[in-house]
């Protein structure tokens, strides 16, 4: 594999990767901790609570369209500066 195409590649690693801590972060520092974190303490983890332990479906749905609206936001930005589709004619 050439080196344009792996740098191609770190992107959706790094998305992976980061959307995997911003959820497990928060428990590890809450047990950590011994409970000082609060279990809301990212918004990954409000809209967790907010369906599964308070049952309030529609405020975990808001929140949930909201960071996916924030994260495409984010990656279109990243792609649109990047250049990471352009292709070099030579």
């Amino acid at each position: 594999m050439s080196v344009p195409y792996q740098r191609a590649a770190v992107p959706p690693y790094t998305a992976f990767a980061a959307g995997t801590q911003l959820f497990v972060e928060p428990r590890l520092l809450q047990t950590a901790s011994l409970g000082r974190v609060s279990p809301t303490w990212s918004p990954n983890q409000l809209a967790y609570v907010y369906a599964f332990q308070q049952g309030d479906f529609n405020g975990a749905a808001a929140i949930s369209v909201f960071l996916l609206v924030l994260g495409l936001l984010c990656a279109g930005l990243l792609v649109w500066r990047s250049n990471m589709f352009t292709l070099d004619e030579k």
